[in-house]
């Protein structure tokens, strides 16, 4: 068994949620990352309302290799990129419903207009929010020479650990184009994980240097998202259509 495969016995199916920005996009291409605000609410609602628990990243890769016990249902919300939306919408409904996330940052976008700034960051730490690595230039790792791809790996881990103060352990990788290569250099630079875009969810046997994730989007009805969240790809059906806008209006009342 390779080095980043899991060591643990157990079974469980976490699915691993792909978030990019939150509101209203200012321009027509950027369409296929952005969630509304209300329809984000309304998805973290309907995993509080059917008892699933938010779990880090860090947590999955315990349970992959040490066997760490996770909740009966758990999920992971991941975020790409560092947008100010995160702070100033994503960060009240997770709290609101006792959520947590882990947030890919790329480091030359920090503090740029549209994006969380140092302060930010450090704050929202110290708030239950998980910071990793999504590169120093957001490059296609793929698509550049491999020192370039060298230093976007490990400078952009290095300027996160500096100014967090703690280790850095994961990595997004961009539109999740990887290969063997470059998890070899993500494992060589320390990093214990790394994300792409492959859908589907994650087991006790993953590839922890190539977890699955599942993106969601604005066209994603309760039932559309359920399926992503679903172990076996199932919708709610009517009986659980209707028990979760029952419990949305007795929660508003």
């Amino acid at each position: 068994m390779s080095a980043e495969k899991s060591l643990h016995t157990g079974e469980f199916r976490v699915p691993v949620l792909m978030y990019h920005y939150l509101g209203t996009p200012g321009d027509e291409s950027d369409e296929p990352y952005y969630v509304s605000g209300g329809r984000f609410d309304k998805q973290m609602h309907l995993l509080w309302s059917r008892g699933y628990q938010s779990v880090g990243m860090k947590d999955l890769v315990a349970a992959c290799r040490n066997g760490k016990r996770l909740p009966a249902k758990p999920f992971v919300i991941t975020f790409d990129d560092g947008h100010q939306s995160f702070h100033g919408t994503g960060v009240p409904v997770l709290e609101k419903y006792g959520f947590s996330a882990t947030m890919f940052l790329i480091t030359s976008r920090i503090g740029n207009k549209g994006y969380l700034d140092w302060p930010e960051i450090i704050e929202l730490s110290e708030r239950n929010i998980d910071f990793e690595s999504h590169g120093v230039m957001h490059s296609i790792l793929t698509r550049i020479d491999s020192s370039e791809a060298e230093t976007e790996i490990i400078r952009s881990k290095e300027i996160l650990e500096d100014r967090l103060g703690r280790e850095v352990c994961g990595y997004a990788y961009r539109g999740g184009h990887f290969n063997e290569n470059i998890k070899s250099m993500i494992r060589s630079a320390g990093y214990h994980y790394a994300v792409c875009s492959r859908q589907g969810l994650n087991d006790p046997a993953a590839d922890l240097f190539e977890v699955k994730r599942r993106s969601v989007k604005e066209s994603d009805n309760a039932s559309r998202f359920w399926k992503k969240i679903s172990p076996n790809g199932s919708g709610l059906g009517l009986h659980g259509l209707l028990a979760y806008y029952l419990k949305r209006v007795q929660n508003a009342t």
